[in-house]
């Protein structure tokens, strides 16, 4: 989780751009999606097994 919250902190401005990443979670075997946002909103879904 920490990778996360690493990656989502670089967003300090309402306008900054932040691609798409997915990151690996070793918790749970299943992986992260942060989408690319580039407003003030940054979206985190929590993908399926079967992704």
């Amino acid at each position: 989780m920490d990778q996360v919250i690493a990656y989502v902190s670089q967003k300090k401005e309402r306008t900054y751009y932040l691609p798409d990443k997915y990151i690996y979670d070793n918790k749970s075997g299943r992986y992260i999606w942060i989408k690319e946002s580039f407003l003030e909103d940054i979206n985190v879904f929590y993908c399926a097994e079967d992704f």
